[in-house]
């Protein structure tokens, strides 16, 4: 197999990969090598890369030593300056809604498109709108990604929110294609939440924490409760949700019930059982298929399943 795509997720003192590798004329995909990489002290606060020229040297000299030379990357991408947000708009075509939103940017988000990269993803479409989840973050924190993607010697085919490749990923391994969710990406520094209501993302915010443990885990619980009553009052939903954790705090085992007996969730850790020979630990995998099956596409629908 040769090497297909390289998804990468640069955390805030990590950074996660999956080497996806594919047979040549054939749809066949597998996983050629997957892995983390530990990143400067302070590099990147919040998404935002403040040390460009030290952490693609960090990440082009790991990848030299396992012998990585896939160029084609799809990169996730979270900060509490991430706004997701699900919209009904005009049934239009996406991309006259995407020039739409060129002027109305500022009715949905506190940023005008001359300084935010933004973008839409296709939910539903009927006769009477068209319902998109907008992702809008400002250059400030792209600009800088991407200036670190090119001095690692690597081609961003696209670059996604994280906790968007972990929907996919766990929408499409447990087949929830109209479940009510909820999914969290925990990390060490923050949270991506996503609340998924029959089927589709309703309220998305990432949360950024201190290094105090037990003030975050405050923090983390207020914002899913808020986020929860949000969801409930506007949709029918199940008050006893599944909530599906991924993440290098996802083994924190008082953190897990702590999320369940404050929000009277069902937790349910993501595995890896597909690939049994990738330590589980990493929760690497799980972003990183995610972002195969990039902008709703499934250029790797056969990814080993």
């Amino acid at each position: 197999m040769r090497p297909y795509l390289l998804a990468l997720d640069i955390g805030s003192t990590i950074a996660k990969f999956v080497q996806i590798s594919k047979r040549r004329r054939q749809q066949q995909f597998g996983i050629a090598n997957s892995g983390t990489i530990s990143l400067p002290p302070d590099a990147i606060v919040d998404g935002e890369v403040l040390q460009p020229a030290s952490t693609a040297t960090t990440i082009k000299t790991a990848f030299q030593k396992q012998r990585i030379s896939t160029r084609q990357t799809a990169v996730a991408i979270s900060s509490s300056r991430l706004i997701l947000r699900r919209l009904d708009l005009p049934p239009l075509p996406l991309t006259q809604l995407k020039q739409l939103m060129t002027w109305e940017l500022e009715r949905y988000t506190p940023y005008s498109a001359q300084e935010t990269n933004f973008a839409l993803i296709p939910l539903e479409q009927n006769s009477k709108h068209h319902t998109v989840l907008l992702a809008a973050i400002p250059k400030s924190i792209v600009n800088p990604l991407l200036s670190t993607l090119k001095l690692a010697n690597l081609r961003p085919l696209i670059i996604e929110p994280r906790v968007v490749a972990l929907y996919r990923y766990i929408q499409y391994c447990y087949s929830l294609h109209e479940d009510d969710i909820i999914i969290l990406n925990l990390e060490t520094c923050s949270t991506d939440i996503l609340i998924v209501s029959q089927g589709q993302p309703v309220v998305a915010r990432t949360v950024s924490f201190n290094n105090n443990k037990f003030h975050a885990r405050e923090i983390l619980l207020d914002e899913i409760h808020r986020s929860l009553d949000f969801v409930q009052a506007h949709n029918n939903m199940d008050l006893r949700l599944p909530c599906f954790c991924a993440g290098t705090e996802a083994n924190n085992k008082r953190l897990l019930h702590s999320l369940e007996t404050n929000l009277g969730v069902v937790i349910k850790t993501v595995k890896n059982n597909s690939f049994p020979d990738i330590d589980s630990n990493l929760y690497a995998t799980s972003i990183g298929l995610g972002l195969g099956w990039w902008g709703g596409e499934t250029p790797c629908k056969q990814l080993g399943y």
